[in-house]
């Protein structure tokens, strides 16, 4: 296949999966509130309702937050800037149905983290199970790296894909580590201990 336009061929998955992937597991009762804080809940209560309720300026709000974050993410996944721009469409355009039709309903912005970072991260399952795992290539970003930065991605790759999609959605992304278990199905504890064994790879400022 010519991975040139992949991003204006790639297979969708069929609805049942994409209904699947958009909920990822989560229900009302499968997210608990993580580690970060609410600093204003009527705030984030009054956004997370615009959403659900389908208004611009909250939907605006939302890509501003998360489109960058999730590029950069879906980027390093795929194999050209078409791919990661139509996944990151797709994500938000799942997100987007199942908060409207009101199949999921969030109490706070950690289970809004949850909602959008599972379903992108299974898109990216999907689509390389579809095409295979790409080496990483700097060339392929619009937005340059820093040397820090580029050191980090280069080391990705000596680790299995699935520590590196637990890297970069922990320190590229920037969840926490109670959203990261949640998202890729791991305990805590195993969450913790993956992390800390692959500090070993790194320069310690990074892992800070």
């Amino acid at each position: 296949m010519d991975r040139t336009r992949l991003g204006e061929s790639i297979d969708a998955p069929s609805e049942d999966w994409e209904c699947e992937a958009a909920d990822a597991d989560i229900s009302n009762n499968d997210i608990p509130d993580t580690d970060i804080p609410e600093t204003d809940t009527m705030i984030a209560r009054a956004f997370l309702s615009g959403l659900c309720q389908g208004k611009s300026n909250a939907w605006c709000h939302l890509l501003e937050i998360w489109s960058p974050r999730l590029y950069s993410y879906a980027s390093y996944n795929t194999y050209t800037e078409g791919d990661a721009q139509a996944l990151l469409q797709r994500t938000f355009t799942l997100v987007m149905q199942r908060l409207i039709q009101g199949k999921v309903r969030l109490q706070n912005l950690s289970q809004l983290t949850v909602l959008l970072v599972s379903t992108l991260y299974q898109l990216i399952l999907h689509y390389q199970q579809q095409f295979g795992i790409p080496l990483f290539d700097a060339r392929r970003h619009q937005q340059p790296f820093d040397h820090l930065q580029q050191k980090f991605l280069d080391t990705l790759q000596q680790l299995t894909p699935a520590v590196q999609q637990m890297l970069l959605l922990r320190y590229l992304v920037g969840i926490s580590v109670g959203e990261l278990a949640l998202i890729t199905g791991y305990g805590i504890a195993a969450v913790v201990a993956i992390l800390r064994a692959a500090s070993l790879h790194f320069p310690p400022a990074k892992f800070r």
